[in-house]
C-alpha cells in the first residue's frame, strides 16, 4: 500500500493500538465501513487514485485491486479489524 494508504494504515494502527489488523473492502457500502474513497482517475492495470472526504486525502492502490475487482469500482467503501 502506497501513496496516501499507507499513511491510512499507519493512523489506523495507531488510533486501533495494534500494529496488526485486517482491510474489508467493497465497491458497496456497508455497516461496518470506517471511510470511503471515490475514485479520481486510473485503471484497474495501472493503479488507481481515490479521493476520501472523510479522512480529507487521496490514495493511490496499485494494479493489485484487479485480484479482487473486475473493474476499478467507482467507490471504495473500507473498515478496519
Amino acid at each position: 500500500m502506497v501513496a496516501g494508504a499507507d499513511v491510512i494504515c499507519d493512523q489506523i494502527s495507531k488510533r486501533l493500538g495494534k500494529n496488526k489488523f485486517a482491510i474489508q473492502f467493497s465497491e458497496f457500502k456497508f455497516p461496518t465501513a470506517a471511510f470511503h474513497g471515490d475514485m479520481k482517475e486510473g485503471r484497474i492495470d495501472r493503479g488507481t487514485t481515490f479521493y476520501s472526504p472523510e479522512l480529507k486525502m487521496e490514495f493511490w492502490l496499485c494494479p493489485a485491486l484487479g485480484k479482487y475487482f473486475e473493474h476499478t469500482p467507482k467507490q471504495l467503501w473500507v473498515a478496519f479489524k
